[in-house]
């Protein structure tokens, strides 16, 4: 209750951007694992798609990056949870293995932080047939979040990933 709270000042203290944002630092409402603090900050400067995904959520989404439990990297390649509260407040926890190459974190990134976005945008994806069955319980998949983590991927890539 406590963490909604505070998002929502947060959140409300942000002015809205008046047209997509593109971001070349770490936006503030993203807190990161050191273990992946390096990998997100090269991937702003390689990754255009990826900068306007960040630019995307400042101001409207807090969101944490942290290892994936260890006794839970079975489940899945990376995971997001996310949550939107009544107030407006979204926030989002995206886990990723320890072990995984940059070039493999850029697509998962851009894979998550697309997920991110669905939410923001309250996007019926179900009804867009957007949908691809995943894994199991509440996890699903969609063809726009895999598209934008081979996006991130290929552009990491170009620059040198």
């Amino acid at each position: 209750m406590v963490a909604a709270a505070l998002a929502m000042a947060f959140l409300l203290s942000a002015p809205a951007p008046a047209e997509p944002a593109s971001c070349s630092a770490r936006p503030v409402a993203v807190q990161v694992d050191e273990r992946f603090a390096a990998v997100l900050d090269e991937l702003l400067d390689a990754s255009p798609t990826f900068r306007r995904q960040c630019g995307r959520i400042e101001g409207e989404a807090l969101v944490a990056i942290r290892t994936l439990p260890r006794a839970e990297e079975q489940c899945c390649r990376a995971r997001a949870t996310i949550r939107r509260y009544d107030s407006g407040v979204v926030i989002a926890m995206i886990e990723l293995p320890a072990l995984r190459t940059r070039a493999e974190y850029a697509e998962l990134l851009g894979h998550e932080f697309e997920h991110i976005l669905e939410q923001l945008e309250d996007v019926d994806l179900a009804a867009r047939g957007e949908v691809i069955p995943a894994y199991s319980g509440h996890a699903y998949e969609t063809r726009r979040a895999r598209e934008a983590g081979l996006a991130v991927a290929s552009e990491a890539r170009r620059a040198g990933w």
